[in-house]
């Protein structure tokens, strides 16, 4: 496996690695597939988000609260790599115009 995209993307951004275009088209296809793993954990932290059906004793409503708030700080994170990912699609979309 190659180095990750979104590295390659900032190296490319300070001028220190240059794209010739299919080395463009390749940066922009491991992006794709980056995005795509992403709404796939996108969508797994949805399902995990959705109300639980709790039974009275604490410890499943202890259980309930902490999935809750780790789905809420998944959710989170992806959202910054998503537009880390937008970011980095940019900077090989200028890259290119070059």
């Amino acid at each position: 496996m190659g180095p990750d995209p979104v590295q390659l993307a900032a190296l490319v951004a300070d001028g220190r690695v240059t794209l010739d275009p299919a080395g463009a088209r390749r940066l922009r296809a491991a992006l794709a597939r980056s995005r795509a793993r992403l709404a796939v954990l996108r969508g797994r932290a949805e399902w995990l988000r959705r109300p639980l059906p709790v039974g009275s004793d604490s410890a499943s409503r202890r259980f309930a609260r902490q999935l809750a708030r780790r789905t809420a700080g998944s959710l989170s994170a992806l959202a910054a790599y998503d537009r880390t990912l937008r970011a980095a699609e940019a900077v090989v979309d200028r890259a290119s115009d070059r």
